[in-house]
């Protein structure tokens, strides 16, 4: 749907502006809803909410069938978006409830696996798709997939409960969730790293396709082949974390965190002293695709581990609320900056990765020195 709801409204309407309202319309629920979403997984039963969530988004992925209008499309991508925030809260609590004892990296890594070889084959399938049989057929088999989600997830039985129901107000809910992430010492930083890779997010989100006309010399068919050959990276990526999971969960966040920036630093500049065209953009970043796994999978895990039980819906929707916010600030920003700089702007990235690594391992830093009073006494 990623793949063919733009496609198919740029296609009927020859409008840039109402596909970017379509697109925009999917995206608005990311800030709001969101933090709705993880108060309310938090009073409910995790797994209930993922089945009837899937069958409400195959509900919603079929109103496409109903009219061919883009703002009908619209309507539609703003409503599937509303629902779809439940599931990230609701997934990050699931997975630590279902996890054996001492095996949560190895089972976000093999999620990591998993969503990578969607990335890698669901644009593909999408296009595909839409080609033999419009976007009916996209939309009846996207709905198929979340009803077998659905049968899926409810065949899940819970060795134990993984929510509570609460008699406090939303808000205060909303502010109990706040201030855990505020003062916990790792938590705490970890939204700021979010936060830091959220807005390099939103520049290269926003920059990609001017640099890659402009600065690497490609077209749109090397950008969707960059874009796919790094989930390749990916899933390697989580063949590795799956299989070192006893390295520390903040070490392989800041590992992954500056291995990513370093690599981006040569991907995104390298024209500026060899302009040989976009295939070497296109090689590392299936090479980079490997540490951004790293970095992704030890930053679920970190929220999943240091959040508690009870709280953690809310504490998903607060860290990674901020991300999503952060990103729609970066892709504001990233307009201004390339008037002034051009699409080198785009090196925010870069810089956000290194610094998000950098902070990350001061916690680690500052994390060791406090316990080694301890243990010393």
């Amino acid at each position: 749907m990623f793949v063919a709801v733009p496609f198919y409204t740029y296609a009927i309407t020859g409008s840039v502006t109402a596909t970017a309202a379509v697109a925009l319309a999917e995206y608005a629920p990311a800030v709001g809803i969101a933090q709705l979403a993880g108060l309310l997984v938090d009073r409910w039963d995790s797994r209930r909410v993922i089945v009837w969530v899937n069958l409400a988004l195959a509900a919603c992925t079929l109103a496409y069938l109903l009219h061919e209008a883009w703002w009908w499309f619209a309507v539609v991508a703003f409503a599937r978006s509303c629902v779809a925030q439940f599931v990230l809260p609701a997934a990050q609590t699931l997975v630590p409830a279902t996890a054996p004892a001492g095996r949560l990296t190895e089972v976000n890594g093999a999620n990591t696996i998993g969503g990578n070889i969607a990335r890698l084959a669901g644009p593909a399938l999408g296009g595909l798709v839409l080609g033999l049989g419009g976007l009916h057929a996209v939309a009846i088999a996207d709905a198929a997939s979340f009803i077998v989600a659905a049968v899926l997830t409810a065949a899940i039985r819970l060795p134990r409960i993984t929510s509570r129901t609460s008699r406090e107000g939303l808000l205060h809910a909303w502010r109990t969730g706040w201030s855990t992430v505020r003062d916990h010492p790792v938590l705490g930083p970890l939204a700021v790293v979010m936060a830091l890779v959220g807005i390099g997010e939103g520049f290269v989100s926003a920059l990609l396709a001017p640099w890659m006309a402009d600065i690497a010399g490609g077209d749109s068919t090397h950008l969707g082949l960059m874009l796919s050959l790094q989930a390749v990276g990916g899933i390697l990526g989580g063949i590795a974390v799956v299989r070192a999971h006893r390295l520390p969960t903040l070490s392989m966040l800041w590992i992954g965190a500056l291995t990513s920036g370093t690599l981006l630093v040569v991907i995104l500049n390298y024209p500026l002293l060899a302009p040989v065209g976009p295939w070497p953009a296109i090689l590392l970043t299936a090479v980079a695709g490997f540490p951004f796994a790293v970095y992704g999978t030890a930053q679920a895990i970190a929220v999943q581990t240091y959040s508690s039980d009870g709280i953690r819906g809310r504490i998903v929707s607060l860290t990674f609320g901020i991300q999503g916010i952060a990103q729609l600030a970066g892709t504001a920003l990233a307009g201004p900056a390339a008037a002034l700089l051009g699409p080198l702007a785009i090196n925010v990235e870069a810089l956000a990765y290194l610094a998000a690594g950098a902070l990350s391992l001061a916690t680690v830093r500052r994390s060791r020195s406090q316990r080694a009073p301890s243990s010393t006494n």
